[in-house]
């Protein structure tokens, strides 16, 4: 009975999928604005009190928005712990090889085999040196994250999670005399403002509310 061989894919080279000699910067330059946003909404949060209470009749949307951005933080949180899992194991793998190399190096007899194991532990070093600068932005992104979580653990909406105010409900336009006769009563085709959206948004660009 003929061997049936199972076709191995591709290897996966988890590391080598993160690209992060061209993604690193990038993610963590957009992981920092989320961060400083986020602090900026905890800023904008004021203060509440146990029945939801707040000296800021807009106390609520305000905590949503927090909330919202907060939610993402966490998912890059997660992104980045498995980031950071991925670089360690490459890490661990590198000084792996390394140690091999060098050992190899000493057993070697001949000087020309030697240079060769001097090039490739050259080689492997700054490797090495590379990937832990990758390390240490990342442990420095998620420190940063972690900061910024404990700071919004301190102002929490009271009652549970807080709701964004639902759109308003455009009013019914009131019958004109020229209804009567057949014709549609004429109104007017420019959006009107949102005052607690234009509130919401001045506040949030230009200052904290009152406390």
């Amino acid at each position: 009975m003929a061997k049936t061989h199972k076709t191995l894919g591709p290897r996966t080279d988890p590391y080598a999928d993160l690209r992060l000699d061209s993604t690193l910067k990038t993610n963590v330059s957009e992981t920092s604005r989320m961060i400083e946003e986020y602090l900026r909404r905890i800023d904008c949060a004021p203060y509440v009190d146990k029945n939801g209470n707040s000296e800021c009749g807009y106390a609520e949307p305000l905590y949503a928005q927090k909330e919202e951005i907060e939610t993402r933080l966490r998912l890059q949180q997660t992104s980045w712990n498995e980031k950071l899992l991925i670089v360690e194991t490459e890490l661990a793998r590198i000084r792996r090889e390394y140690r091999q190399i060098e050992h190899d190096a000493r057993n070697a007899a001949i000087d020309g085999t030697r240079e060769h194991y001097a090039k490739a532990l050259f080689a492997q070093d700054a490797r090495c040196r590379r990937v832990e600068r990758e390390r240490d932005e990342i442990v420095n992104i998620l420190a940063r994250i972690r900061s910024a979580l404990l700071e919004g653990a301190k102002r929490k909406w009271s009652l549970g999670e807080p709701k964004r105010p639902q759109p308003a409900i455009a009013p019914i336009p009131q019958t004109s005399p020229s209804y009567a006769v057949g014709r549609p009563p004429t109104t007017s085709s420019s959006p009107q403002p949102n005052p607690l959206g234009a509130t919401l948004e001045g506040l949030l660009n230009n200052g904290k509310p009152h406390r």
